[in-house]
């Protein structure tokens, strides 16, 4: 449990590249509720941020055209050695 707790967000970009899931900033924050007016605009910016950088790590991967078990094998990495210099995100 404690490796999943530590790395579940490289995970999760793995798994968004494989699965090849759209990242749309804007229909997540309807979504989630957060509009313009009700939260301040730096909150909104720095979300926004966020998810494009969120959203370039996944491409990055889906031009690596990486098979099932590369991304396994990833996977396997990551969750193993979790405060290694692993981390997908920059």
């Amino acid at each position: 449990c404690l490796l999943l707790q530590t790395t579940w967000n490289e995970l999760f970009l793995l798994n968004a590249s494989q699965c090849n899931m759209p990242i749309q900033a804007t229909q997540l924050l309807i979504l989630n509720g957060i509009h313009s007016n009700t939260i301040e605009t730096d909150k909104v910016q720095t979300y926004l941020e966020q998810t494009r950088k969120f959203q370039e790590q996944v491409e990055k991967f889906k031009l690596m055209h990486l098979d099932h078990a590369e991304y396994s094998c990833l996977k396997a990495i990551t969750l193993f050695t979790p405060g290694s210099s692993t981390s997908f995100f920059v």
